[in-house]
């Protein structure tokens, strides 16, 4: 299982809603390292076949176990939703922490 898990990634989407983070998609990437391209083409991000997709979402929710963080796998993609209560919005206490009303 991930064979090359030096050459494939992925790209995070997060949604905030008033402020506060609820949700994060995970997007596959593969970099096509070690494959039938040319070296023109290697390195360059493309859309992962459903199997390396699922290859890789599947490493990232086991790295993420120890942490308490679920990611489900919808549709080939990554998804963490966050509730409400686990978040604070962003710059929430910023004033108070630089001195400031």
């Amino acid at each position: 299982m991930f064979a090359n898990t030096f050459f494939s990634t992925f790209v995070a989407h997060c949604t905030y809603e008033e402020g506060k983070l609820s949700e994060v998609l995970i997007y596959s990437v593969d970099l096509g390292v070690g494959k039938n391209r040319t070296w023109s083409r290697m390195s360059v991000a493309r859309t992962p076949s459903p199997e390396l997709a699922l290859d890789i979402l599947t490493k990232i929710q086991q790295f993420s176990e120890p942490f308490g963080t679920q990611i489900s796998i919808e549709n080939g993609v990554g998804v963490i939703r966050v509730p409400p209560e686990a978040t604070v919005p962003v710059g929430a206490g910023i004033r108070e922490k630089l001195g400031q009303n």
